[in-house]
C-alpha cells in the first residue's frame, strides 16, 4: 500500500478515496510518499508550484468577475438615471426648449 500525505497539514491515509476527500474538502496539495522519495522531492515542489499557480489564477478570475460585475451595475444605474423622469434626459430636453 502507498501512503498518501497532505502537503499542507499532517493528514495521512492509506485509502486513496479518503485522502482525495480530504483534499477536496480542504483544498490542500498532496504527495504520494513513494513517488516523492523516488523523485527526490521534485514532485513535492511541482505540486506546490501547481497549487500556487491554481490559487493565483482562481484569485485573478474571481477579481475580474467582481470588477466586471461592479462595472455592469454602474452602467445599469447610469442608464436608469438617464431614463428616469428627473434624470439627465429630462434636463437636456428642458434646455432645448429654451
Amino acid at each position: 500500500m502507498t501512503d498518501y500525505q497532505c502537503e499542507s497539514c499532517s493528514y495521512e491515509s492509506d485509502d486513496l478515496d479518503e485522502f482525495q476527500r480530504h483534499l477536496q474538502e480542504t483544498g490542500h496539495a498532496s504527495i504520494c510518499k513513494d513517488e516523492a522519495s523516488a523523485a527526490g522531492g521534485k514532485l513535492i515542489k511541482a505540486l506546490v508550484v501547481a497549487e500556487v499557480l491554481t490559487a493565483t489564477a482562481l484569485g485573478v478570475a474571481v477579481w475580474m468577475c467582481k470588477h466586471l460585475y461592479s462595472k455592469l451595475e454602474e452602467s445599469e444605474a447610469e442608464n436608469n438615471y438617464l431614463k428616469s423622469p428627473s434624470g439627465a434626459g429630462a434636463n437636456l430636453k428642458s434646455h432645448h426648449k429654451r
